[in-house]
């Protein structure tokens, strides 16, 4: 029971810096020029603000997956 606890205490701590990931590459995408104005192409900053909201988006997938499967578990669990 204890590590079944521990595992929701991570998983959902991992949420949260997920979330607050997302919303500060969000925000780095607004506030930065992300796209060079002479040559239209993607800034570094642009570039880091897309990789890190396509990473938090799947880092995001993952730990819904994993939540799922812990709830799957312990559902399982009770049923016996």
């Amino acid at each position: 029971m204890t590590g079944m606890l521990e595992a929701e205490n991570i998983i959902s701590a991992l949420k949260i810096i997920s979330m607050l990931g997302a919303a500060g590459f969000g925000a780095l995408a607004l506030l930065t020029e992300y796209k060079d104005k002479s040559t239209n192409q993607i800034t570094k900053w642009g570039r880091i603000a897309l990789v890190g909201i396509v990473l938090t988006a799947v880092f995001s997938i993952v730990l819904h997956k994993l939540e799922a499967n812990e709830a799957k578990k312990s559902a399982e669990k009770q049923r016996k």
